[in-house]
């Protein structure tokens, strides 16, 4: 029996509003040799019910409904297992692929048999609150790979900064030879993994690889960005604190792979680069995916699940860099409830909490530029002080002169015309001129005529 050249493995799970469109883009496909395992992660929309009416009679479709939900890893394994294909794609069930994708594929991968990864490009299109400048910014990031690599290269192209020119590590833009991802994906782990369980797929793809051609000229899926966890739409803290625990033990199985498969140091490096790139990437969806309420909240729940050091080490680049930026601002002060106090104190909880000698050099740099910014608020704070006290003195004495300005438009100076007038009528000293001084004095104050 002749197998088809490519198996697609599509995941789904309550796609109901985006599985069609990509399932028409299969069977738009201008060569049709290829098969598509579908997997339905126990939806519990209409997903199933859609997938059934728009296969029917294609004999190249087959759906798998998993009884219970287990996440896209254990989905796609569920695929890859099923698969009969030369080489496997995966596709997600809100994305899409190019109508000549396997046409062209198929043409490049029979002069290179010996590829064993062919990676090509995308068109990204912005979903929901995710604006066209990210779009374009994914879509750079994901088509500048060029040329062919073999060996360690693969993996350390994507998993360090050692090589120029760093590869994405999502396998959705990858044709693999079904032998190498049925091998791979039997190593993984047999547990749900979620967030980013790309990067630990693609981390095992790399390390089991001998061969990966990029050939991102080819724009081969249409990815809708915004439309599932990308994009920068709010989270709540226990989101996020699941998906720090996700990525935590995304690690642990990762580490057990490389304690079983490294003869050298390739494995643990690379495997330490992603573990800080994790921290960094969790820090920025702290920044902008939390409400300032919840970021307090959450680095406290997150220092019981990855511990202080890592707690701090997703901390202290977006603490630096607001410090940074308010420095770098003349006469800027932050104003009260701002990031920098929740923040600041939010390192100092974790830094009195740690032993002396861990990330010491990174803690006297945050303390040193928290404490910059706060000789910044000090010093506001007293030119503000001086300021109002001066302010409520100058207020003093121009009440003082408005005071003695009002006294002056009822009663004249000794000097005055009106002065030798009231004299010659009311004479210091005389019965007369004691009423005027007394009837001055209770009215208005004014002690001027008293001799």
């Amino acid at each position: 029996m002749k197998h088809p050249f490519i198996s697609f493995v599509v995941i789904a799970y309550n796609e109901a509003a985006c599985i069609e469109r990509c399932l028409n883009s299969l069977k738009a496909q201008t060569l049709s040799d290829f098969e598509a395992i579908i997997v339905d992660d126990a939806s519990t929309d209409s997903t199933p019910d859609i997938i059934e009416s728009r296969i029917s009679g294609d004999q190249r479709f087959k759906l798998i409904k998993k009884p219970q939900n287990g996440g896209a890893h254990l989905a796609r394994k569920t695929g890859v297992l099923r698969a009969t294909g030369e080489y496997v794609i995966f596709v997600d069930g809100d994305d899409e692929i190019s109508p000549e994708l396997v046409k062209i594929l198929k043409a490049v991968a029979c002069s290179r048999p010996d590829i064993e990864i062919w990676r090509f490009g995308i068109n990204v299109k912005a979903e929901g609150d995710t604006n066209q400048q990210q779009a374009y910014a994914t879509e750079q990031m994901f088509n500048t790979a060029f040329g062919e690599e073999h060996g360690t290269t693969i993996l350390m192209r994507t998993f360090s900064d050692t090589l120029q020119n760093r590869e994405v590590w999502s396998i959705c833009v990858c044709m693999v030879k079904r032998e190498l991802c049925a091998r791979a994906f039997i190593t993984m782990a047999d547990s749900r993994l979620g967030y980013m369980e790309d990067s630990y797929e693609f981390f095992i793809l790399a390390a089991e690889a001998t061969s990966l051609y990029n050939i991102t000229d080819v724009r081969g899926l249409h990815y809708h960005i915004g439309a599932g966890r990308s994009g920068r739409s709010s989270i709540t803290c226990e989101t996020y604190t699941r998906w720090v625990t996700e990525v935590h033990h995304m690690v642990k199985e990762l580490d057990c792979y490389v304690t079983d498969n490294s003869e050298g140091d390739v494995l643990p490096r690379c495997l330490e680069w992603l573990r800080l790139q994790y921290l960094a990437i969790l820090g920025n969806e702290w920044v902008i995916r939390l409400a300032p309420a919840d970021q307090v909240a959450a680095i406290d729940c997150i220092r019981g699940i990855i511990g202080d050091s890592d707690t701090l080490r997703l901390l202290l680049p977006p603490l630096a860099a607001r410090c940074n930026w308010i420095l770098q601002q003349e006469n800027y002060v932050p104003q009260e409830g701002e990031e920098y106090y929740r923040w600041s104190e939010a390192f100092q909880r974790i830094d009195q909490a740690l032993p002396f000698s861990e990330l010491s050099e990174q803690r006297e740099n945050a303390r040193s530029i928290i404490a910059a910014v706060r000789s910044r608020v000090e010093r506001h704070k007293l030119e503000m002080q001086r300021k109002e006290e001066q302010d409520s003195l100058q207020e003093k004495e121009l009440e003082r002169k408005r005071q003695e300005a009002e006294n002056n438009r009822y009663f004249s100076l000794p000097s005055s015309r009106f002065r030798r007038i009231e004299q010659r009528l009311a004479p210091d000293g005389t019965f007369r001129g004691n009423l005027r001084v007394v009837f001055a004095e209770r009215i208005h104050g004014n002690t001027a005529w008293r001799l």
